[in-house]
């Protein structure tokens, strides 16, 4: 966690997998819609590293996975004070997912997925849960996700979804950092 939290570039975590000869199954986990500077280009590197990733090993697959949500769904439904009606939930979580799945669209659009061998997948899930159970599920081998640095008390963490995500994967993970990353490791 050390190297993922400071390491300045893209860092592979390789795992020997258990079954070599088999066709390498890569999973590139992306998040479009955030509104931190710089996130485009950590989700095009990511999607350039899992789509040349798949193109050099022959046979390989690769899912591209965006998990999303409606960060006030349940509190909406839940709260006694909020008073929200079931049409305006509804109408709510929609207004959500058209927002992700344009910037997930988005996102794909500059690449050639036409290959048989490249799944989109756009989930209506938690990240931090959903991840891990998809690589043990598919039986994933490399992992490559984006992973938001910060400094200072924040920086203890290399941001909540992958710090979560990354504890509970069996497989190789390519980690890379957002654009503009400073590592707080002075040469010396």
């Amino acid at each position: 966690m050390h190297l993922l939290r400071k390491c300045p570039c893209p860092l592979w975590l390789f795992k020997p997998r258990p079954d070599a000869g088999s066709p390498l199954r890569l999973l590139a986990a992306i998040d479009p819609d955030r509104d931190t500077p710089g996130d485009d280009r950590l989700t095009r590197t990511i999607l350039e590293l899992g789509t040349s990733l798949r193109r050099r090993e022959p046979g390989a697959t690769l899912d591209i996975l965006h998990c999303w949500h409606a960060p006030y769904e349940n509190t909406l439904a839940h709260n006694v004070f909020v008073k929200a009606g079931a049409e305006e939930i509804r109408r709510y979580v929609q207004q959500i997912e058209t927002a992700h799945r344009a910037a997930f669209d988005g996102a794909l659009a500059p690449f050639d997925l036409t290959a048989a061998a490249i799944t989109t997948r756009f989930e209506k899930a938690d990240p931090t849960t959903f991840i891990p159970a998809f690589v043990e599920r598919h039986r994933i081998d490399t992992l490559v996700m984006g992973t938001v640095a910060r400094t200072g008390i924040a920086g203890l963490l290399i941001g909540n979804t992958a710090e979560a995500a990354l504890t509970d994967v069996d497989c190789s993970v390519v980690a890379v950092k957002p654009a503009g990353f400073q590592t707080p490791v002075t040469p010396g």
